[in-house]
């Protein structure tokens, strides 16, 4: 069963890190990424269009330009890596969120790292994508669904 990771992060600026260590893995597999940006996170039907540029070129144009967001299908892998902007889609949540599905590749040390990154306030593993969070405005160890079906780890500032 393929694992999902949702991380919580403070600014635009602190995903580098995360994003780094979450894509290095299928660097070395040299596929070719399929990625998306997002131009419009009020609608989720029609939020992406196609990036011309690539996997080298797309974390800088993140950092360095107007773009809100972005979503990477890893070549031949199953994975997929999206990353929003506050409140994207109608959430209330207030923070940048890195959502992964099919993270096979990575571990609880891997995950450990993710957490002591500079501006992460949380990172969740799990066998569901959402783990019943989308409604909340912050996740705190006190509001975190805890006994949620398909948890599997979570580390929460």
């Amino acid at each position: 069963m393929p694992i999902c990771l949702d991380i919580g992060v403070v600014s635009k600026n602190d995903i580098q890190r995360p994003f780094e260590k979450l894509t290095y893995p299928y660097k070395r597999l040299n596929t070719p990424w399929k990625i998306d940006i997002l131009t419009d996170p009020d609608r989720p039907g029609d939020a992406f269009n196609s990036y011309e540029g690539g996997s080298d070129t797309i974390l800088r144009d993140f950092l360095e330009t107007s773009i809100q967001g972005f979503s990477i299908s890893f070549g031949a892998t199953s994975a997929l890596m999206t990353v929003l902007p506050p409140k994207a889609f109608g959430s209330p949540r207030k923070l940048w969120r890195i959502l992964v599905e099919g993270a096979d590749e990575w571990g609880a040390a891997d995950m450990d790292e993710i957490f002591n990154f500079p501006g992460i306030q949380y990172v969740i593993e799990s066998y569901d994508d959402t783990m019943d969070i989308e409604q909340l405005e912050f996740v705190t160890k006190e509001n975190f669904p805890w006994g949620a079906y398909g948890l599997i780890a979570a580390r929460i500032h």
